[in-house]
């Protein structure tokens, strides 16, 4: 399934050049930060299930203090506990590290997740505030919009087939399927959030509550909220979301040298609503969705619509030169719910998600310190450079051949003629 892709016109949009500039300004400077909702292990009283966590984590209480890896504030929550973990750099080895230490605890003292619990992102940029256009978050929230069931389904954790999502309450899509930024600015779209009688202001699938805008209508506290994704105790599934939602950012400043990307036309509209009121509702036992009208025909289109998603992010998340896009793609396909159906524990689901890196040979380290010392330069081809290298430090010269080419598959290392030596990929 492919979806057509349209765009609403607006006398907002960027250059070229301004969409590639906060493409680049975005990424280097907002953090997502995230907030785990966990339910406290059965026979344990809270208060001691949460002493354990402040123990071992050891929160400072704000941003400006985190404890360990990077958790700044661990507090008492509806379902349990909420740990929040502050934003950090968009590398995924340390971010893996981060939710994988973090995880591997909860674990280890019985942390569960219920229907109750969500898994929150926030992003925002917290240093040197410059306006932002009001385009690129106009185009936020319509990708969202356009992928609202898909990326619900995605990120569904839900352990039965009745009961695939966590309920609507906390994370509504019921102003969000009404609001269009063709019809609003998104100064208006978040004023009206604010007064609904409908939804809390916090709680809505994308909460724009702690944004700030100029006079201009341009935002000067950039920090939105994507509340939707269930809670997961899976490292590498919480990583490849990170990378998501950073790339739903990405994709929004890079799109908007066209206009606002548009929702659907109106019989695509129509199912998607259709299918978010099957996937999150407040109908089910046990603070669920009560998902058991979903036909397998729903299925197969929640299947396809989040694989175009994934396929629409393609090049941003490949950008990244991280698993991020193998697992979305999965993801797309079979989401934690239904592995959970299946039988799945969460160290099952985290072994089938994660990817294995290719490890680095002692070979292939030593080529990366002779490029990077750049030990030999000014020659005529990479067979002469191979050459030198082998003689240098002996190794065979069917051997460094090998060794390159696997660098270059792995896109570490690259020709380049005018220094006549090889270079690495930044």
């Amino acid at each position: 399934m492919e979806f057509e892709i349209l765009f609403i016109k607006r006398n907002n949009i960027l250059s070229v050049e301004e969409a590639a500039y906060y493409r680049d300004f975005l990424y280097r400077t907002v953090r997502i930060g995230t907030e785990l909702e966990i339910a406290v292990p059965k026979g344990v009283m809270r208060p001691l299930f949460q002493k354990q966590l402040e123990y071992y984590f050891l929160p400072g209480g704000s941003i400006r203090k985190p404890g360990r890896f990077g958790v700044y504030q661990v507090e008492k929550e509806h379902c349990g506990v909420e740990i929040k973990i502050l934003g950090i750099l968009p590398y995924w080895d340390i971010l893996y590290s981060q939710f994988f230490n973090t995880i591997s605890f909860i674990l280890s003292k019985g942390g569960r997740v219920k229907s109750t619990c969500g898994l929150h992102f926030h992003v925002l940029i917290t240093e040197n505030r410059p306006e932002i256009p009001e385009i690129i978050l106009a185009n936020v929230w319509n990708i969202t919009r356009r992928y609202a069931p898909f990326l619900k389904f995605l990120t569904s954790t839900g352990n039965t087939i009745e009961g695939l999502c966590r309920r609507r309450n906390h994370n509504s899509h019921l102003e969000l399927v009404k609001l269009s930024p063709a019809v609003y600015t998104m100064k208006e779209i978040k004023q009206i959030l604010d007064e609904s009688d409908i939804v809390p202001k916090h709680q809505n699938f994308l909460n724009l509550e702690h944004l700030k805008f100029d006079k201009n209508g341009d935002i000067i506290n950039f920090h939105y909220e994507n509340r939707f994704p269930d809670m997961d105790l899976s490292p590498t599934s919480i990583v490849a979301k990170y990378f998501l939602f950073l790339a739903i950012l990405l994709k929004a400043a890079e799109i908007s040298k066209y206009g606002v990307i548009h929702a659907g036309r109106y019989p695509e509209w129509k199912k998607k609503v259709e299918l978010l009121n099957k996937l999150s509702n407040n109908d089910g036992d046990l603070a669920t969705s009560y998902t058991g009208t979903l036909t397998e025909e729903d299925i197969q289109y929640l299947k396809d619509g989040a694989c175009d998603l994934i396929e629409f992010l393609k090049p941003v998340l490949l950008s990244f030169r991280n698993p991020s896009y193998i697992i979305l793609r999965s993801l797309a396909k079979n989401p934690i719910s239904f592995m959970r159906i299946q039988g799945y524990s969460w160290f099952d689901i985290e072994k089938k998600l994660r990817v294995k890196k290719d490890p680095i040979t002692k070979l292939e380290k030593t080529i990366l310190l002779a490029i990077e010392a750049v030990i030999f330069k000014k020659l005529s081809s990479p067979v002469e450079w191979m050459g030198y290298f082998s003689r240098k430090f002996l190794y065979r010269i069917e051997e460094v051949k090998v060794a390159i080419h696997s660098l270059q598959q792995k896109k570490k290392i690259y020709w380049d003629e005018e220094l006549g030596t090889f270079m690495l990929e930044e």
